[in-house]
């Protein structure tokens, strides 16, 4: 009875449930309106419900150079991975982005073919360690001082047909 009084107070009348069952209610009314397949080609890539409920990705356009990446960012001193991911996307989407990591360890990793010489002489290329996020509220708006301009959410299909094949190669596999 007290839980029931706890949601009553909480939620109102309609969603606390009976006081006897406990079973909460649904509502009614609410619609659920998902955009056909085929719908938003183009148009509206920057909406992430553009394919109903299909999976669709964050892709980003780098101010620097035009081209089609996911968003990466440098990992500062002492900070792990997970955190610099997470303060990249603040830095270049804002705060108003709320956003779910769903672990803490990358899905993959995206190895650069490029390759680079460090202070040893050993050639190494570039790592971008890829982490899967949901975005709970809100909506990615490149900032103006940030390294990209312009968003797309897209399908598996349509990202391989955007990105280098360095980047598809690394991320065909978690995509689905």
């Amino acid at each position: 009875m007290a839980e029931w009084e706890r949601d009553t107070a909480a939620f109102g009348g309609k969603l606390a449930g009976k006081k006897d069952e406990g079973e909460v209610q649904a509502e009614e009314g609410v619609v659920l309106n998902y955009r056909n397949e085929g719908e938003g080609d183009g148009e509206g890539r920057d909406k992430v419900e553009r394919k109903g409920e299909r999976n669709v990705y964050l892709v980003v356009k780098r101010r620097v150079d035009g081209k089609w990446t996911v968003p990466r960012g440098n990992v500062g001193d002492g900070e792990a991975l997970h955190e610099a991911a997470i303060r990249h996307l603040h830095q270049n989407f804002g705060i108003d982005m709320d956003t779910w990591l769903v672990t803490r360890q990358p899905v993959t990793v995206i190895r650069s073919r490029e390759e680079a010489t460090q202070g040893t002489g050993e050639k190494v290329g570039d790592m971008t360690f890829v982490f899967k996020s949901h975005i709970l509220a809100g909506r990615p708006v490149p900032s103006s001082t940030g390294a990209y301009d312009e968003v797309a959410w897209l399908t598996k299909e349509e990202i391989e047909g955007v990105v280098g094949p360095e980047e598809w190669e690394g991320l065909q596999s978690v995509l689905s």
